[in-house]
């Protein structure tokens, strides 16, 4: 159980304060229920072939049936974190994990390292390495996470009423508020994504192989702006299926009145668009021959249609853009990437100084 700790230091910290507005919070991000996301991370490990984290799954489950190691949290209930407003005009962000009890909960920190000090008016202190000491209070039979004793100095939203519907029955959800936000901490806000894409994207654009990053990140950077400037709201959801066979995602999108994105709302509600992307074409833009591609897709794409990305743009109130696949579309990709031949290494710069000398 060694995720624990970076876990909860990620829960926490991720953004430890962000700009907001209004009285509401201006995010709220979920997971569905543990054994929810569990089941979600299983499903894509076994169809990527990552059996060594399968079997470490596994294993925690059956250590948690058999000691109760994971006694203290509530395994049913969602968790997640907002981003709530302050005094002084900033956000800070407040995790919430659901315990089944006081004691029970402390117990489950100290099995995993963590030292539990008990504070003043409720507050308990707990040293999380790397990070030093966070606060957290129990309300509503939660565990509330913040990194200082004045952000928890409030009344907490309540999980079961702030929560949106669609986030209780998706297994990870995030809905930002973008209204609430003033048009300066908006501005803000784009950067910090813009930052985080170059993160996840990648920022070396010249090395070869990285096509895909260089044409990505400036239609992701364009997106985020107009997110920035014409929604009200922004809803991410993403969901594994293992009995269905089924993963998806979505964006649903609040235009702002008198965007372009309610002008396109309205368009796509009369007339909605729809693609279908076949994925064995994946196989030849990685230079895969042609004989192994066709037989990856023969042993995986097992009955007709599997082998399809499904796409798709659908108007009204909101805007919602979706993309829905199998398992079999990744366990076909995680073939593919482990048949390329490894990637040249690139000369590092004392190397082609000695070269050139």
């Amino acid at each position: 159980m060694k995720w624990i700790r970076p876990a909860l230091a990620l829960f926490v910290v991720c953004f430890s304060q962000i700009p907001a507005y209004a009285e509401g919070p201006w995010a709220v991000l979920t997971g569905q229920s543990v054994i929810q996301v569990r089941s979600g991370l299983r499903y894509l490990y076994k169809c990527m072939g990552r059996k060594d984290l399968v079997a470490a799954l596994d294993s925690a489950g059956a250590t948690n049936l058999i000691t109760g190691n994971l006694r203290g949290l509530d395994l049913n209930r969602p968790l997640g974190a907002f981003v709530l407003p302050t005094a002084n005009g900033l956000g800070t962000f407040v995790t919430f994990i659901p315990v089944t009890g006081e004691n029970e909960f402390r117990g489950f920190l100290e099995r995993h390292g963590l030292t539990v000090a008990v504070g003043e008016k409720g507050l308990n202190q707990v040293h999380v390495p790397v990070l030093g000491t966070i606060v957290f209070r129990y309300d509503r039979q939660y565990a509330w996470f913040a990194l200082t004793a004045a952000d928890l100095d409030r009344q907490f939203p309540d999980p079961v009423q702030s929560i949106p519907a669609v986030h209780k029955k998706t297994q990870l959800a995030a809905t930002l508020y973008v209204d609430r936000m003033p048009a300066n901490q908006r501005e803000v806000w784009a950067r910090r994504a813009d930052q985080a894409l170059g993160f996840f994207l990648g920022d070396d654009h010249k090395t070869p192989g990285r096509l895909g990053e260089a044409l990505a990140m400036p239609i992701a950077g364009s997106m985020v702006r107009m997110l920035a400037d014409q929604a009200r709201t922004v809803t991410l959801l993403a969901h594994a299926d293992s009995k269905q066979d089924d993963l998806w995602a979505e964006m649903a999108i609040e235009p702002r009145p008198g965007t372009r994105w309610e002008e396109q709302a309205r368009r796509l509600q009369a007339k909605p668009m729809r693609l279908d992307v076949d994925s064995r074409k994946w196989a030849k833009l990685r230079g895969v021959p042609e004989e192994k591609s066709q037989a990856m897709a023969q042993a995986v794409f097992t009955k007709p249609g599997m082998e399809n990305i499904q796409l798709s743009m659908e108007g009204g109130e909101m805007l919602h853009l979706k993309a829905r696949m199998s398992g079999a579309v990744l366990a076909y990709n995680a073939a593919i990437e482990k048949d390329k031949p490894p990637k040249e290494k690139r000369p590092r710069k004392h190397d082609r100084r000695r070269d050139r000398d």
